[in-house]
């Protein structure tokens, strides 16, 4: 199994960061969102030349990615915002005031 830079205490400052803050208009939609996240996230076969740290503080989510190269990352970024897009999209689709307005 190859050992991933990741793991190494030496290469750290060779490693390509991110960071997103998503504001929402509350924080239990956010806490929603990160759970929601989190789910896929603990998939034990996803790619480990890249690590992630999601969190809620206040009504904003926090997104932190750490990854081996830029393509890494460019791949989480992208994985990251597609989820979000499906999620705030459902969020607004079956929300209350939603299901209130069609009945």
């Amino acid at each position: 199994m190859k050992q991933s830079i990741l793991d190494s205490k030496t290469e750290v400052e060779n490693l390509c960061k991110m960071k997103i803050d998503i504001p929402f208009e509350s924080e239990e939609k956010a806490k929603i969102v990160l759970d929601v996240l989190k789910v896929d996230s603990a998939d034990p076969d996803s790619d480990h030349h890249s690590k992630e740290h999601i969190y809620v503080a206040d009504n904003t989510l926090h997104a932190q990615y750490t990854a081996e190269t830029p393509k890494s990352l460019r791949s989480c970024a992208s994985s990251f915002y597609d989820k979000l897009i499906l999620i705030t999209d459902l969020m607004k689709e079956f929300s209350p005031a939603q299901a209130t307005a069609t009945n």
